[in-house]
């Protein structure tokens, strides 16, 4: 799987992601937030089922 740059992301669109704090964990699937906006400055990502929103 080839990383994707980070200004080809879509807002509402799911992904496959890992931590970059933990390399050897496994992909989860990710939701492209727009909760602090919708420019590429502010989208976040939001673990599936969950309330966690990471930038």
């Amino acid at each position: 799987m080839q990383p994707i740059n980070l200004f080809d992301l879509e807002p509402d669109e799911h992904y496959w992601a890992k931590r970059k704090c933990a390399p050897d964990a496994d992909l989860q699937i990710v939701h492209i937030s727009t909760v602090f906006g919708s420019g590429p400055d502010f989208l976040t990502t939001a673990v599936f089922s969950s309330d966690q929103h990471s930038p």
